[in-house]
């Protein structure tokens, strides 16, 4: 079932049957109510707030399961600003920019992943803003018919500055 959270579905289940020998018509329903809810997992991203053309960054990712449910195939979507080169990564990415985490269990209550890059140093601002750069992070779980969705997002900024400034 893949709904807004807090939202009560209702499922409903009947059938309809007529025996072959015997002239008559039988039915029975049943209904089952659910609210979704969202899944018991934190989130949390390690990153410079300011950093210099050419700087190396490190974020660091990690994923942490609260609940006592388990998640198989789940996937961490990383993107980058336009201008931002990712160099190393730890592990390897499943698809471009993107980390498949084939399990994510009660027991093993915490995934990292590492990721390194800079912004490239020939990057030309025209205003104060364009100094200021997002990034957006998405953990999705699989749903019907292999497709993914976001349960988790979080978007961030690093503000591109002439010298680097440690945090």
């Amino acid at each position: 079932i893949i709904d807004s959270l807090d939202n009560e579905q209702k499922l409903i289940a009947k059938i309809d049957y007529e025996p072959s020998n015997f002239n008559a018509k039988f039915s029975k329903e049943t209904s089952f109510s659910t609210i979704i809810k969202k899944p018991e997992l934190d989130m949390e991203i390690n990153h410079l707030a300011n950093a210099s053309l050419g700087q190396k960054i490190d974020f660091e990712i990690k994923i942490d399961n609260k609940g006592q449910i388990d998640f198989d195939d789940t996937k961490i979507n990383f993107i980058a600003p336009e201008g931002f080169e990712i160099t190393t990564t730890t592990p390897s990415p499943y698809e471009d920019s993107t980390w498949l985490i084939p399990e994510i269990n009660s027991e093993k209550l915490s995934h990292e992943i590492k990721i390194s890059g800079n912004f490239k140093t020939d990057l030309v601002f025209t205003n104060e803003e364009q100094r200021t750069q997002k990034f957006n992070v998405k953990f999705m779980l699989l749903g019907n018919e292999e497709e993914y969705f976001a349960v988790m997002e979080e978007e961030f900024e690093i503000k591109i500055v002439d010298q680097a400034i440690a945090s």
